[in-house]
C-alpha cells in the first residue's frame, strides 16, 4: 500500500510539473508572436492559458497591449485593469492603462474619493494580501512571546514590560491582517467591471424601454452597485449612476 501511495504521489508531481511546463511554454510562445507582431495567435494563446487556470500581472498585461494593438479598447482596458489589480504599484501596467484609456471615446470626469478610502486603498496595495499576512503573522506571535514571558519571567519588571509589549502587539496584528483581507478579498470581487461592445446606451431603469441617460462606448470602467435579473446598476466615475444589461460588462 505505502509503495502505491509513493507512486501515486510521484505521478502526481510529475503530472504538476509537466502541465507548469507545458503552461510555460504557450506562454512564451505568446509572448514571441507578440513581438512578431501576432497579435491575434497571441490572445488566442494568452486566452487559452486564462481558460487553464493561469493567471498573472504579466499575462493579463500582455493580453491587454495585444488586444490595444488590434484597438479592441474594451477588452485592452479590462485586462491591463486586471493586471493593475495584481500588480498596483507597477509603473508600466499604470502608464499603459493610461495611454488607452487618452484613446477612448469616452473621457468622463473622475471624482476623487474620500481620503479616507484612498488612504486604506493605498495601504492594501502596499504589501498586499500576503505580505500583509506575514506583518500579521509576526506581530501575532510577538506578542505571543511577550505573554509568554508574561507568565514565565523571571523579576517583576520583566513580567510587566513582557505584558504590555505582548498585549499591544496582538492587538496591533488584527491591523495588517484586516488590511491583507481586505486586499484580498478586492482582487477576488472589486465590484469594478469594464463595458466591451462598442456602444450602448446607459437606462435609466433595468427595462429595455426605459429611458436613455447617456451612450456609453467600449473602454468604459465602472463601478456595481447591485443587480436585478439580467441588468446591473451601475456608477460612472463622474457619480453617475443608471443601469446596464449584464452582456455587455466584464468584471475586472
Amino acid at each position: 500500500m505505502k509503495k502505491v501511495k509513493f507512486f501515486l504521489f510521484i505521478l502526481f508531481i510529475s503530472t504538476q510539473l509537466l502541465a507548469a511546463n507545458a503552461e510555460q511554454d504557450l506562454f512564451s510562445s505568446a509572448n514571441e508572436n507578440y513581438e512578431a507582431g501576432d497579435f491575434k495567435s497571441a490572445i488566442e494563446q494568452y486566452e487559452e492559458l486564462l481558460e487553464e487556470g493561469f493567471q498573472s500581472a504579466e499575462l493579463h498585461y500582455n493580453l491587454g497591449n495585444s488586444y490595444f494593438r488590434l484597438n479592441d479598447l474594451g477588452y485592452a482596458v479590462l485586462h491591463l485593469e486586471k493586471a493593475a489589480l495584481l500588480a498596483p504599484r507597477n509603473k508600466d501596467i499604470e502608464y499603459n492603462l493610461q495611454v488607452v484609456r487618452s484613446n477612448l471615446p469616452d473621457q468622463i470626469e473622475v471624482i476623487s474619493e474620500f481620503f479616507v478610502t484612498r488612504w486604506w486603498k493605498n495601504l492594501q496595495t502596499m504589501f498586499g494580501p500576503r505580505g500583509w499576512g506575514i506583518i500579521g503573522l509576526i506581530f501575532l506571535w510577538a506578542g505571543i512571546a511577550g505573554l509568554v514571558i508574561w507568565f514565565r519571567g523571571s523579576n517583576r519588571q520583566l513580567r510587566k514590560r513582557g505584558f504590555v509589549i505582548g498585549l499591544s502587539l496582538l492587538i496591533l496584528s488584527i491591523f495588517p491582517f484586516a488590511l491583507g483581507f481586505s486586499a484580498s478579498k478586492n482582487i477576488k470581487n472589486s465590484k469594478r467591471a469594464v463595458i466591451t461592445i462598442a456602444q450602448i446606451d446607459l437606462k435609466s431603469a433595468p427595462d429595455e424601454d426605459s429611458e436613455n441617460i447617456l451612450e456609453l462606448h467600449a473602454g468604459t470602467s465602472l463601478s456595481i452597485l447591485d443587480e436585478i435579473g439580467d441588468w446591473k446598476k451601475i456608477r460612472l466615475s463622474n457619480g453617475e449612476e443608471g443601469w446596464l444589461e449584464t452582456a455587455v460588462l466584464e468584471k475586472i
